[in-house]
């Protein structure tokens, strides 16, 4: 097994238990030196507060591997308010605000259903209120977006 897969077994377990989801972890060189990047996310929007108790948490669990013998930063953060989300995950985002690209159109609007491979979107034009149906198969990317 090698020492990343050793490293996303230990996060998932320990994530589960805090009610968070793994988005991403990696290992980046930095000028300052390597980096352990972990990425969590949760319902809602993860805080400040949920990122802090996972880094008590996970960072004894990490002194245990064995291979991870080397000097290195670690890096719990939150994936972005803009991040992507893959199809997948798209049932975890019912209500959210997003742009949903396909190959001839972009949708930016609020996904008020996923049902039977179709996202239902509510979006606006020149103040009016509008809804489309797109099928998930035909979408190419999907950006979680802030509205203003």
């Amino acid at each position: 097994m090698e020492l990343l897969d050793k490293i996303r077994e230990c996060v998932l377990e320990e994530a589960k238990k805090s009610e968070l989801k793994l988005v991403n972890i990696y290992f980046s060189q930095e000028k300052e030196g390597k980096f352990l990047n972990i990425e969590l996310d949760k319902k809602g929007g993860i805080s400040l507060i949920d990122i802090s108790s996972f880094n008590e948490v996970i960072s004894p669990k990490l002194d245990e591997i064995n291979e991870l013998d080397f000097p290195y930063v670690l890096n719990i953060s939150s994936p972005g308010a803009e991040r992507f989300i893959s199809k997948e995950e798209i049932n975890d985002y019912v209500g959210e605000y997003m742009e949903v690209t396909t190959n001839d159109k972009k949708v930016l609007g609020t996904l008020l259903s996923y049902e039977d491979g179709i996202l239902k979107m509510k979006y606006f034009i020149k103040g009016r209120p509008k809804n489309e149906e797109i099928a998930l198969d035909k979408v190419s990317k999907i950006q979680l977006r802030i509205k203003f």
